[in-house]
Parts: C-alpha cells; sequence; structure tokens
C-alpha cells in the first residue's frame, strides 16, 4: 500500500506537531510549513496527498496560497482543508470558491477529529 503525504501549514507549531502526532498512528507521513511561502514551495517540490492549511498566518495568508495553487496546473487539484480560527463569512465563501474540500474551526474539532474527517481523502 502506498504511503499517503499530508502537509500542515500552520504557524501554530503546538497545533502543527499534535496533527503530525496524531496522523502518525496511522502511518500517514507528515510534513510542515511555518507560512504560506514555505508551504507552496512544499506543494511544488513534494506534491502531497492532501494540505491542511490554516488561514490567517504572517505573510500570505492560507487562502492566497490555496488561490496560488489554483493557478498552477501541476498542482491545481490538491486537496486542502482549511483549519483556522476565522469564521468570516468572507473566509468561508473565499475557501469555497477555491475547492477547498473542509473547512474546519480550530475551536470545534481536536487533532482526532480532524485526522478522522480527512482520512478518506486519503485512500
Amino acid at each position: 500500500m502506498e504511503t499517503k503525504k499530508v502537509l500542515i501549514i500552520d504557524d501554530d507549531k503546538v497545533l502543527s506537531d499534535m496533527l503530525v502526532q496524531e496522523f502518525s498512528k496511522y502511518q500517514i507521513n507528515t510534513i510542515t510549513a511555518r507560512n504560506a511561502t514555505e508551504g507552496l514551495d512544499m506543494i511544488t517540490n513534494q506534491k502531497p496527498d492532501l494540505v491542511i492549511a490554516d488561514i490567517m498566518m504572517p505573510g500570505e495568508s492560507g487562502l492566497d496560497l490555496i488561490a496560488a495553487v489554483r493557478k498552477i496546473p501541476e498542482i491545481k487539484n490538491t486537496f486542502f482543508v482549511v483549519l483556522t480560527n476565522s469564521s468570516k463569512t468572507y473566509d468561508v465563501a473565499k475557501a469555497m470558491t477555491n475547492k477547498v474540500t473542509i473547512f474546519l474551526q480550530k475551536s470545534s474539532v481536536d487533532p482526532s477529529t480532524v485526522v478522522d474527517m480527512v482520512k478518506g481523502y486519503l485512500k
């Protein structure tokens, strides 16, 4: 069975580490980036099966990252999960316009729930 790879893009190291630990329970490889610039580089070069991205990060936002990815033919079909503290209607609408697979608020889910929700997209 092919090992799946998930990229977590979030400036919150504690949350990223908790997600990495949770994914490892299912033998799912994870890589992490702290901002959108690092994330775009990793998506382009490592082609993860799924990306979990925060919206509010230093520099470019996660939504800007997703919009940029959608314009690059080789990676435009990347699955994205947005995991954020933002509940602004604009952010939700922009995420859906850019074909985000799942939009989650950090305050309403724990890492095990996030992993359970995305495992089905990794088959």
